[in-house]
């Protein structure tokens, strides 16, 4: 009978514990879960945590460059943000200046939450670029991962890379650099269910 307990914690903590909704991106809200930042995107689902284009200089009627995919950790209030270039577009690594080229903004253009320099030691802000030097030059890049953290509500965001396609670019959210990209991070927990004496009775049968 001693062995019963941690079934039945296990099981008191499934019926009782709140869990947050696994809303997949649409914007203005990103979707829900968590994120390894480390330069590989397999942990990502693109159809899933895609959250919006990045157009030449932010400008939806210019050329496609690099689409951002979102995804908000609820318990520890950590937003991830995934940059990946259109496969005719090469994203660029700024290995030459020390301006930061490739960043995260919320709230206003100059308000950068995390950037090339932010260094990568998993507590947030982290930054890595995707596939450094895949075609052999060591300034091109596929895209970035970055991290950083977020309380919950309204916001915009400004979601900036630069790119290589027929001479540098800029390939940024819509309404950069002064509008941003309003978005919604809304954590609303589930609705729990209650536990009764005779769910609890049954474990032991």
């Amino acid at each position: 009978m001693r062995n019963m307990a941690p079934t039945v914690l296990l099981a008191l903590t499934g019926l009782l514990a709140p869990a947050h909704h696994p809303l997949s991106a649409s914007p203005p809200n990103p979707s829900y879960g968590g994120a390894i930042v480390d330069g590989h995107f397999e942990d990502w689902d693109l159809a899933q945590d895609l959250f919006a284009n990045m157009h030449r200089a932010g400008d939806p009627a210019k050329k496609l460059e690099c689409r951002a995919y979102l995804r908000f950790d609820c318990n520890l209030q950590i937003m991830y943000v995934l940059v990946l270039a259109e496969p005719d577009v090469v994203a660029w690594c700024n290995a030459t200046t020390s301006s930061a080229m490739s960043w995260v903004a919320i709230e206003s253009n100059n308000r950068k939450v995390v950037n090339e320099y932010s260094g990568n030691d998993g507590h947030p802000p982290d930054f890595s670029w995707v596939d450094p030097g895949y075609d052999s030059d060591p300034s091109h890049v596929r895209g970035f991962e970055a991290s950083f953290r977020l309380s919950t509500g309204d916001g915009i965001i400004f979601i900036h890379q630069m790119t290589y396609d027929a001479g540098l670019q800029t390939a940024a959210t819509i309404g950069s650099p002064k509008k941003g990209l309003p978005f919604t991070v809304a954590c609303m927990p589930m609705a729990t269910r209650q536990t009764t004496w005779s769910q609890i009775k049954s474990l032991y049968r």
